[in-house]
């Protein structure tokens, strides 16, 4: 066995990026994900031949890149995004589309966001016939509703509201793509606080069920430049929703809320600083980034810690990104599968 000297060194799990899409296979960065430490990404919705050849791929080292889960298609009910979205309007039809896709080899479920509330359910309980972990980017269900059911994850802090909406108040669902965000909630904007106690609870029962959470900060994220862009109302409106996903993260954090990091495409290392900015213990963020996203899985056994027994990817950092998390991109060395891919 090669004998590497990491004294000095940081040494833990290669990162997982759990909110990774690949729309064409010519814009996959699999090398560059290498070189930030990703060794293992989530697909979470890309045409489900894409999504299994670019798997094959990397598993064969025909490219080079990260170990890739795939969700599938995305399963939504008007179809929000042409380009990789199944609809499944028919509850009924469920079991044959889970059935279908865990026959191609697909590593879980993706709910979008404007599925019917029945056939959200269907869809999930024929999932976990197949032993099928389902996340949901789910606005038309509500996060309630798909908990009551027995989702594992929820994507995106942005869509929490509308469990909190009136009913005669929520974007209406008809044949036409709807876009969601707070704006489309009433008019004016109705705002929903992340702190409240309504709001509390709610993240109380993500945490008794074990619903792991993937904000994706960047993918709402304002900085004040981007900010600036979109005029005066813009700028208040973008400004408050940047300020309530960043609430919502830190209070699921603080309601016992597993977190899974992802990035919707985004750089990790970016990811991974702000959820320190905003008052994530670093700990608890290099879990989410390694650990959680393989326990999501139901493959806490093969990957995720520094263990024997595990796969052996690896990172080996030059500094403590338990102190600082910045120190997460002086990456030395990277191993995947127990083969050096990377070394400064």
């Amino acid at each position: 066995a090669e004998l590497i000297d990491a004294r000095g060194r940081f040494l833990m799990p290669g990162l997982m990026d759990n909110h990774y899409h690949y729309w064409r296979q010519r814009l996959f960065r699999g090398a560059d994900l290498l070189a930030m430490g990703v060794t293992s990404i989530r697909e979470p919705g890309t045409p489900i031949a894409d999504g299994l050849n670019l798997r094959q791929a990397i598993d064969e080292g025909v490219l080079a890149g990260p170990r890739i889960y795939t969700l599938g298609p995305i399963i939504d009910g008007v179809g929000m995004n042409p380009m990789v979205d199944l609809r499944l309007n028919q509850p009924e039809a469920a079991a044959a589309v889970v059935a279908s896709m865990h026959s191609l080899g697909v590593d879980g479920i993706k709910l979008y966001a404007t599925l019917a509330p029945q056939v959200s359910v269907a869809v999930i309980a024929a999932a976990k016939k197949f032993q099928l972990p389902v996340t949901g980017h789910i606005a038309r269900t509500t996060w309630k509703e798909a908990m009551a059911a027995g989702i594992d994850g929820l994507t995106h802090a942005a869509n929490y509201y509308h469990d909190f909406v009136p009913a005669p108040l929520r974007p209406k669902w008809g044949d036409e793509p709807v876009k969601v965000s707070v704006a489309t909630s009433s008019t004016p904007p109705l705002r929903i606080d992340p702190t409240s106690a309504e709001v509390r609870s709610m993240l109380g029962e993500m945490a008794r069920r074990g619903v792991m959470l993937d904000p994706t900060l960047l993918a709402y994220v304002r900085d004040e430049a981007e900010l600036r862009q979109g005029g005066f109302d813009g700028y208040l409106e973008a400004a408050q929703i940047s300020a309530d996903i960043k609430a919502l993260t830190l209070e699921a954090h603080r309601a016992g809320v597993q977190l899974l990091v992802g990035t919707d495409d985004k750089s990790m290392h970016d990811e991974l600083e702000m959820l320190e900015r905003i008052g994530v213990p670093n700990a608890a963020i290099l879990r989410a980034a390694t650990a959680n996203g393989a326990r999501w899985l139901g493959k806490a056994a093969e990957f995720g810690t520094v263990q024997t027994g595990r796969r052996a990817d690896l990172l080996l950092v030059d500094g403590d990104p338990l102190r600082q998390m910045k120190d997460i991109r002086n990456v030395e060395l990277v191993v995947k599968d127990g083969r050096v891919v990377f070394a400064r």
